[in-house]
């Protein structure tokens, strides 16, 4: 072309050269095409994808709208879908041998994005679908089977239900499901009664609830969580209907003693590692009469709380209350309440001078003591129980406990039985005389020798599994 440029020079507008020129880039444009078009061929043919389509692109710049090119381009295209799809296909197929179903189904939708509504796609993807719930339905039956057999119920029925969302109504998960389900309802039925029997009310209520949930309705789990809720009656007179009744008191943690008097500090944590039930009211002279036969009270009535009990005459009461009522104990030993499970069923939660606070004004409404009594005992729980309905713990007679006494250590402790002489033994709550607010108080100490009487000195009982 320079060349034919430089004739041109020479001879201005020479038709010779000027035909030549012409030939010359008429070949330039033939030889660039096919050279385009090899390329193109050579890259389809090794499957790049990207260069073919490059390579017609030239060819079609040198020789514009060129049917061949054009055609050359739609078949890499096909080509390339083709190629891809075949692909994804295949990578489907080895997913869904190995179980890889996310990937399976990926590989399918990728397919599909080449080829939509490709019945062959379409195809693969439902049965990859049914052979994953099919084998999620498999290995959800086999873990259920294998949990109920290690008595596992839990673990089981959430392994059915794995297996219903993957077969929705399947008889034999149904079936499973309600055996793991009843085999679960017995077993929690067993361990309510093994720990209402130990006084263990928290668990058997969780154990009633567990049988309720896996029985909604049932008529025996909700007994049961009645029950819960009932006193423990103890009959002692049927034909006086003379009872006591006990009322339950869950194990918990509470802070023991105060800083008011030396004999109650230092305040310090007390366990109560067991549950157990404390009489909601004082022993009545009645109650005393049922067992003992005699009536040593100062003031007389059934429904007023026995007084002038020494604390070794109370023993001798709990010894009868279990020759005459050991059944309806029910393997429970009957005994004076320690210190510390006095001032914690005493407390009821609370963490005042009393039961209800600190507010001395409200003592009217819960305890029978000086200025208030009459200066004489009174019928026991006609005041206001505290929060877990135990009555007269202010007033009214103080109450033997079946520790010595001892003083307090700063160090935490569980189930504390007081001091270890067999000196004098722990009194408390005050009566309808003593000193005023002082020995009313929850953390209020007195201390009296076993052998010792006294019209304002009574007793209440508890009632502990062995």
């Amino acid at each position: 072309a320079e060349a034919c440029d430089e004739a041109l020079r020479v001879k201005p507008g020479d038709a010779g050269a000027e035909e030549k020129k012409r030939k010359i880039r008429q070949a330039e444009v033939e030889w660039r095409y096919e050279e385009a078009m090899g390329r193109a061929e050579r890259h389809l043919a090794a499957k790049e994808w990207v260069q073919a389509a490059e390579a017609c692109d030239e060819a079609l710049r040198v020789k514009p709208g060129d049917a061949g090119a054009k055609d050359k381009k739609r078949k890499i295209r096909q080509a390339e879908v083709e190629w891809r799809y075949e692909e994804a296909m295949s990578r489907a197929a080895k997913h869904l041998a190995a179980k890889e179903w996310v990937e399976a189904g990926e590989a399918c939708e990728e397919a599909l994005g080449l080829k939509p509504e490709n019945t062959a796609a379409t195809e693969l993807k439902r049965k990859i679908r049914e052979a994953e719930r099919e084998w999620r339905y498999r290995d959800a039956i086999g873990r259920a089977e294998r949990h109920l057999k290690a008595r596992e119920w839990k673990q089981a029925r959430e392994a059915c239900d794995e297996a219903l969302v993957a077969k929705p109504g399947d008889a034999p998960a149904r079936e499973l499901k309600a055996n793991a389900t009843s085999k679960a309802y017995d077993e929690a039925m067993r361990e309510a009664a093994g720990a209402e029997g130990t006084d263990d009310l928290g668990t058997a209520e969780a154990a009633y609830r567990c049988a309720l949930a896996l029985k909604p309705g049932d008529e025996n789990a909700s007994a049961g969580l009645k029950r819960l809720k009932e006193p423990l009656v103890i009959c002692l007179d049927e034909s006086r209907r003379v009872k006591m009744e006990f009322v339950h008191i869950k194990a918990g943690k509470f802070t023991m003693g105060s800083n008011q008097f030396d004999d109650e500090k230092p305040p310090h944590t007390v366990t109560i590692s067991r549950d157990f039930w404390m009489q909601r009211t004082e022993v009545t002279q009645a109650q005393w009469m049922a067992i003992m036969g005699t009536n040593p009270s100062n003031r007389k009535g059934d429904d007023l709380p026995v007084e002038c009990v020494s604390w070794d005459d109370c023993k001798s009461f709990l010894a009868k209350l279990k020759e005459k009522c050991g059944s309806q104990l029910n393997g429970r030993v009957a005994r004076l309440p320690t210190e510390a499970e006095w001032e914690y069923a005493c407390r009821a939660g609370s963490t005042g001078q009393w039961c209800f606070g600190d507010d001395s004004s409200d003592l009217r409404e819960y305890a029978w003591g000086e200025g208030i009594s009459g200066d004489k005992t009174q019928p026991v729980g006609q005041k206001k129980g505290n929060a877990w309905g135990v009555y007269d713990m202010h007033g009214n007679v103080s109450e033997w406990c079946e520790d010595s006494y001892g003083s307090y250590s700063s160090r935490a402790a569980t189930d504390p039985t007081g001091g270890s002489g067999t000196g004098r033994r722990i009194v408390r709550g005050g009566s309808w005389s003593y000193y005023g607010h002082v020995e009313w108080r929850s953390a209020g100490r007195h201390r009296e020798y076993p052998s010792y009487i006294h019209y304002l000195l009574g007793m209440r009982a508890v009632l502990r599994a062995k």
